[in-house]
């Protein structure tokens, strides 16, 4: 397939910044996926479509690429891996009467027998991909000057927490990628928040006359398709 000339590969995206911090969401879904699912197929679809991001995102990591999350993004993650399998089929089948649910045997029975199925493997899968990061030593790990840096960051901006509504793991990544944009050469940001971390980049960027190129901001757009704003 060819790509579109905005759309980039992970490896091309990492061989300009010297480290890439990853948000939550972009570990298992892409700006556009199928995220919001109602029918059974499409959340079906989703998982699959989680499991292909997931399984790139191991692959390289394993080739050691410089691509990290931080630990608050790490327990966010892990907090995500049980599934509420139940509710979720019982949501898929729209079922208010128990006399209706299908039998075993019957093609919604085997279905959603199916889903289950697929949610236990996801289960699986974000486990395994929270343990590559920490096997491959890809939880962000801040040196004493860095964490002293982060301090001053985080108290210098702390107004950008409210003014664009970001909870405490995305503006630990914003301030840990500007921090890290400032002592390791250069970082980008790999989050699908087009409005809230965005703008808040924007803000620490012009604050800091920090280029772009020194602190990047890349959106996941696909499951090895990356743009870089």
């Amino acid at each position: 397939m060819v790509k579109k000339a905005n759309l980039q590969t992970l490896e091309k995206i990492v061989s300009r910044y010297s480290i890439i911090l990853m948000d939550t969401s972009v570990l298992s879904h892409y700006l556009g996926g199928n995220q919001d699912p109602i029918s059974i197929e499409e959340k079906m679809i989703m998982l699959e479509e989680e499991h292909q991001s997931g399984t790139v995102l191991m692959d390289y990591l394993k080739k050691g690429i410089p691509c990290f999350i931080t630990h608050l993004v790490s327990e966010e993650f892990q907090n995500r891996v049980h599934y509420p399998y139940k509710k979720m089929i019982k949501r898929a089948g729209s079922y208010k009467d128990a006399r209706l649910i299908p039998k075993a045997g019957s093609y919604k029975g085997k279905e959603l027998l199916k889903f289950r199925r697929k949610i236990k493997a996801a289960q699986k899968e974000r486990t395994k991909l929270i343990y590559t990061f920490q096997e491959n030593n890809k939880i962000l790990e801040l040196t004493e000057d860095e964490h002293n840096l982060y301090n001053i960051f985080y108290k210098r901006y702390s107004n950008l927490s409210s003014s664009y509504k970001l909870s405490d793991v995305d503006f630990d990544l914003l301030v840990s990628g500007a921090v890290i944009s400032q002592t390791r050469k250069s970082s980008a940001l790999i989050c699908n928040d087009i409005r809230g971390i965005s703008y808040a980049w924007k803000h620490i960027r012009r604050q800091e006359n920090i280029s772009s190129k020194q602190f990047g901001f890349v959106l996941r757009k696909g499951i090895n398709d990356f743009e870089i704003l």
